[in-house]
C-alpha cells in the first residue's frame, strides 16, 4: 500500500491517499490487464515488504537484508553513548538484538554473509561497546554461544538456529496444518500423493522450498524429531541444541547455578574462570607494555596471583569467609577455584552464599584493582564492611537465604 498526493477541490489541500498495488506471478499480460480494470491496481515490483520483511520470489540478497542490519545498528549506536558494563551490553544483546534477528530467522533462510555481519556486530559491541566491527574478543564467539554447563553464555549461534526454524516450516508441511501457504505448497509442489517425507526438491522449485528439504534427512533422523512426533508439537529449541551438539561440560559450572550475585559480578567470574581478564601478564603478551607490578603487593600481576595468592586479596578473602561461618584457609587461584566448585555444590544455604560470595569479592577485587591503574586511585581500597553488605544486599533477594545472613 503506497500513498500519492491529490488536489482535493473542495477543501483546496493536498492530501495523502492510499494507492494500492497488486503483485502477480504466472499470469499472462491479457489477465493482468483485467485483474487491473476491474481492481484499480497497479501493478507492484518485487520486492516488497511485508510486516517489515521483503518479499521475493528470488534469494534474499544483502541489500534485501540491509534494513535488518541498519536496525540493529541503529540501537548499537543509541546504546554506545551509555556507560555499560560487559552485563549491560550482555542482557541488551540477548534481550532486544536477537529478538531483531530471530523475527527474520523463524520466516526465511537468511545469507550466510548476513548471518556474520550480524554476529560481528554483536562481538564489537560486546567486547568494546562500539558500532564499529572489531577484532578485539578475548573470547571466541562460538564459545560465548556454548551452554553455561560448557563454559559458555548460552547466546543464540544464528547460523543454526536458522536452520532449525527451516525445520519447524518442514514440521508444519509434514503436519499439514490448516495454513494457507501449507495447502498452497501441497497442491503446487507435492503432486501425485507426495508429502513431505518422500518430496525431491527439484532444480525449477523456489529457493526456499530447496532450503526447506536441503536439511529434511537431518531433521527427520534427529531423536528431537521422533519426540516431536509423540508429542504433536515442534520445539525449535530442542532441535537448536542437538544440531550444536554436545559440548564438553566444565568443571566450575556449578558456580554458577542459581548464583544470585549481580550480574557484572557473574560476568567478571566468567571471564576469571577462563583466565581471560586483562592483567597486566596478559596486556604484555598483547603488545601493551606494563610494569607487570601487582598494585596490592608489588609482586608480578597474573590471574592466578591476583585471587588469591595475593597477600592483601587473600586477607579480604578469609575475612569474608569467617563471616560467612565458612572454615577454609585460601589458596591460589586454581586450588581455590577447585575447592568452591566442590564446596558450592549443592542447594544448601552455605552453598548458595559460599556462590555469592567468590563472585562479588573478585568483583570488588577487580574494581579496586582497575580504579588504581586506570584512574590513578591511590585511595582505592578493599573494603570488607562494604563488601558484607553487598552480600546481604543479594542474599536478601530470597527468603530462605535472608533468614540465613541474618542468623549469622
Amino acid at each position: 500500500m503506497q500513498k500519492v498526493k491529490e488536489f482535493s477541490s473542495t477543501t483546496g489541500l493536498v492530501m495523502s491517499v492510499p494507492k494500492s498495488k497488486i503483485y502477480m506471478g504466472g499470469v499472462d499480460s491479457e489477465c493482468q490487464n483485467i485483474l487491473m480494470l476491474e481492481t484499480g491496481f497497479q501493478i507492484g515490483q518485487m520486492p516488497f515488504r511485508y510486516l517489515g520483511v521483503p518479499l521475493d520470489s528470488k534469494r534474499l540478497t544483502i541489500n534485501n537484508c540491509q534494513p535488518l542490519i541498519d536496525r540493529m545498528t541503529c540501537r548499537i549506536k543509541h546504546w554506545c553513548t551509555r556507560m555499560l558494563s560487559y552485563a549491560g551490553r550482555f542482557l541488551l544483546m540477548k534481550s532486544v538484538l536477537f529478538s531483531i534477528a530471530n523475527y527474520w530467522l523463524q520466516i526465511s533462510p537468511l545469507p550466510k554473509k548476513i548471518i556474520h555481519h550480524i554476529e560481528s556486530l554483536c562481538r564489537s559491541f560486546l567486547w568494546t561497546g562500539k558500532d564499529s566491527i572489531s577484532n578485539k574478543a578475548p573470547i571466541s564467539w562460538e564459545h560465548v554461544c556454548d551452554p553455561v554447563a560448557a563454559g559458555g553464555l548460552s547466546l543464540i549461534d544464528l547460523t543454526i538456529w536458522n536452520r532449525a526454524s527451516l525445520g519447524k516450516m518442514l514440521w508444519n508441511l509434514n503436519a499439514k496444518k490448516d495454513r494457507m501457504w501449507i495447502s498452497w505448497v501441497s497442491h503446487y509442489y507435492m503432486k501425485r500423493g507426495a508429502d513431505a517425507t518422500n518430496y525431491c526438491a527439484k532444480q525449477s522449485d523456489s529457493w526456499i522450498i530447496k532450503s526447506i528439504f536441503k536439511y529434511r534427512d537431518l531433521f527427520m533422523s534427529s531423536r528431537a524429531w521422533n519426540e516431536f512426533l509423540q508429542t504433536g508439537t515442534y520445539r525449535t529449541k530442542q532441535i537448536y541444541l542437538e544440531l550444536r551438539g554436545d559440548r564438553g561440560l566444565v568443571s566450575w559450572r556449578n558456580i554458577f547455578r542459581g548464583n544470585m550475585a549481580s550480574p557484572k559480578a557473574l560476568f567478571i567470574l566468567w571471564m576469571a574462570c577462563q583466565n581471560r581478564l586483562h592483567t597486566k601478564d596478559r596486556l604484555n603478551k598483547i603488545g601493551i607494555m606494563t610494569d607487570g607490578v601487582c598494585l596490592y603487593c608489588n609482586e608480578t600481576e597474573t590471574c592466578v596471583h591476583l585471587f588469591f595468592a595475593c597477600r592483601e586479596t587473600r586477607v579480604f578473602w578469609l575475612q569474608v569467609l569467617n563471616w560467612s561461618h565458612i572454615p577454609h584457609s585460601p589458596q591460589a587461584w586454581t586450588e581455590e577455584l577447585r575447592w568452591v566448585t566442590t564446596a558450592a555444590r549443592g542447594k544448601s544455604n552455605r552453598a548458595e552464599l559460599l556462590r555469592i560470595c567468590v563472585a562479588e569479592v573478585i568483583y570488588h577485587v577487580w574494581i579496586v584493582r582497575n580504579n588504581r591503574v586506570f584512574k590513578n586511585d591511590r585511595m582505592a581500597h578493599l573494603n570488607l564492611q562494604w563488601m558484607l553488605e553487598r552480600i546481604k544486599y543479594r542474599a536478601n533477594l530470597d527468603k530462605k537465604l535472608r533468614d540465613y545472613v541474618d542468623a549469622l
